[in-house]
């Protein structure tokens, strides 16, 4: 690198893209867009006052990658701002109800557990009752070869049994209370029912679930009001950089317009020099 050179201007180039791609690969807040910096255009005056060692344009690129990236941290926090007035607006209520809605339901639910816990053990298929747990699988199975998508096929400990087609030719059976569990069918009969005894279990868990993401959602909006609406931190840092970033090309500008004046001034001499030769 070689001082008071275009070398200065070529690294604080390679000083952006740097920064760029730092911020990407760390998973840091980046701009949603970025321009390549290479298209950036040096004016003849520029290269001339950096062959020269004008201070101003040094100072120029410290202030221009200043900009760039307070620029890019402003972009980051006003996007992290909308996504937090959508957490209060909109994602966070709509979450809210659809978890107490749940909540409610698998409640209901839950006491139909404990209140059918220790019986006997009956399956209604299409109107008939099984009380062996082979027969009531294979009847299962038999039942939900031939039923349409959504039927009702029977009933087991309080909850009604529909049939869905699942992933592929698979096909779920619905425990329908309150809510809604899907269990997905296998070739076993006895399986099966297994499969329905262990969801029905499952109830507890289930609402403990719904519980604990209400928490975490409550949480988050409580997070998000607390830090929506304030300012940037560093706006006051961005406003100072982008006035100084305007000083400086103002003052770049004039010296590029006085040096033309001389420029033109010396040309016109000249030609008055040839003339006065000429006569």
């Amino acid at each position: 690198m070689t001082k008071e050179t275009f070398d200065a201007y070529n690294w604080s180039l390679i000083e952006n893209k740097q920064r760029f791609i730092s911020q990407v690969m760390t998973n840091q807040a980046v701009g949603r867009t970025c321009e390549d910096i290479d298209e950036k255009v040096l004016s003849y005056a520029e290269i001339k006052a950096i062959a020269t060692g004008n201070p101003l344009i040094r100072e120029k690129m410290e202030v221009d990658n200043e900009v760039q990236k307070l620029r890019v941290l402003k972009a980051a926090y006003q996007n992290q701002q909308y996504t937090m007035q959508d957490q209060l607006l909109v994602r966070g209520p709509k979450e809210l109800k659809r978890l107490e809605e749940k909540i409610k339901a698998v409640t209901v639910d839950e006491a139909t557990v404990l209140r059918t816990e220790g019986t006997d053990f009956q399956l209604l298929i299409r109107g008939e009752c099984y009380k062996e747990r082979e027969e009531a699988g294979k009847a299962l199975l038999d039942a939900a070869a031939l039923s349409d998508d959504g039927e009702k096929i029977g009933e087991y400990r309080g909850f009604a049994l529909l049939l869905e087609k699942g992933a592929g030719d698979e096909k779920e059976v619905i425990l329908k209370g309150a809510g809604i569990y899907r269990i997905e069918l296998s070739k076993s009969a006895v399986g099966n029912i297994s499969r329905l005894d262990n969801r029905i279990k499952e109830m507890s868990l289930i609402k403990t679930r719904y519980l604990e993401e209400k928490t975490e959602c409550e949480r988050e909006m409580e997070k998000s009001r607390e830090l929506y609406g304030k300012p940037f931190p560093q706006e006051d840092a961005y406003r100072a950089a982008v006035k100084r970033q305007e000083e400086l090309n103002s003052l770049l500008d004039l010296e590029n317009r006085k040096e033309e004046t001389e420029v033109i001034t010396e040309d016109k001499e000249y030609e008055n020099v040839q003339k006065e030769r000429t006569i």
